[in-house]
């Protein structure tokens, strides 16, 4: 996801509205980014990528090339890819997800591409899968029982990082991974 700005991509999709526009909430971490140095046109280049088909090439190129190291290295090794968590639910959204209806489109559309791109590496290339965005079905950013964080981090959030999985996800994650590796 990293290659193709996904979460990138869904900060600047969280920062599109206009200032006087936005919560105070999502002001606030808009203004922070900027402040960070993530300015307003960085942000928008990085939604643009999502759509920018030599980087989707580049990312296939690059699963096949972590499959043929590892089976270089390691020839008896068991390679398992784990695709990304829902971060965006099918259906609505709210206010730690702070897209238009545009922005929350794409990145559902984003998202099924990463985890069909992940799905068939791991079958070409007779690595295993963990379909992260399978098991975090309903535990998106917007669900009472989250598997990741949302644009607004919750009051006394320590360690933040917008659109990222949490402790919950990766335990999931971690089980999925024991229960396929059969240990």
């Amino acid at each position: 996801g990293n290659d193709v700005d996904f979460v990138r991509g869904l900060r600047a999709g969280s920062c599109e509205a206009e200032p006087e526009q936005r919560s105070s909430a999502v002001a606030t971490m808009c203004d922070r980014l900027i402040a960070y140095g993530r300015s307003a046109p960085q942000m928008q280049a990085a939604a643009q990528a999502l759509s920018d088909e030599a980087r989707w090439t580049k990312l296939e190129r690059g699963f096949d090339q972590i499959a043929a190291e590892v089976r270089r290295r390691a020839p008896q090794a068991r390679l398992v890819f784990v695709d990304y968590v829902s971060l965006v639910p099918n259906e609505g959204l709210c206010p730690v997800l702070p897209l238009s209806d545009k922005a929350a489109t794409f990145a559902r559309a984003t998202a099924l591409r990463l985890s069909q791109l992940t799905a068939d590496t791991a079958r070409r290339t007779g690595a295993g899968l963990v379909k992260a965005s399978e098991l975090s079905k309903g535990h998106d950013v917007c669900a009472e029982n989250s598997w990741s964080t949302g644009f607004i981090p919750p009051s006394g959030a320590a360690g933040f990082s917008i659109y990222h999985p949490n402790l919950a996800a990766m335990t999931a994650i971690a089980g999925a991974l024991d229960e396929q590796l059969g240990n």
